[in-house]
């Protein structure tokens, strides 16, 4: 069984001037040697990639549950629509009283808004919309599964 190993660990070479200023040298054999001082350690940088790299499909980025950055992304379908944009505050404010992390996303095309959520690793997106002048509001999954906003 295969399996994928991720090297998290980072080395950082310090520069010799630290051990030049504590005037230490190895002499091995008749040559001097002047040691580098090097230490490891894991960045933030690099596990955050690591977990990309592990937690991605073709749409983007699954992160693992707690770690997201947003739980929970409103897109309204048309923003400078007075009544959207009323609803979807009230949808963003209701969220965050909730204890969510909420993302309002109010410019570009709904296919485009979707996307972009799919690809930085929203996991539940909540539309609001008006066909026939009537406001529609539904949660959509990562499947695209959508129910009733409630």
């Amino acid at each position: 069984k295969s399996r994928k190993i991720i090297d998290m660990a980072q080395t950082f070479i310090n520069q010799s001037e630290i051990v030049e200023k504590m005037d230490f040298v190895i002499i091995k054999d008749k040559i001097d040697f002047i040691p580098l001082l090097c230490s490891a350690g894991l960045g933030f940088y690099r596990s955050l990639f690591s977990i990309i790299d592990h937690y991605r499909d073709s749409k983007g980025i699954v992160w693992p549950k707690g770690i997201e950055p947003f739980t929970y992304a409103v897109l309204p379908l048309y923003p400078r629509d007075p009544e959207q944009k009323e609803i979807s505050e009230r949808v963003y404010n209701d969220l965050l009283k909730r204890g969510e992390r909420v993302l309002l996303y109010d410019g570009d095309k709904i296919g485009i808004k979707k996307r972009n959520m799919d690809l930085i690793g929203v996991p539940k997106k909540i539309i609001i919309y008006k066909p026939d002048n009537i406001i529609k509001v539904v949660e959509e999954n990562r499947d695209g599964d959508t129910k009733p906003y409630q």
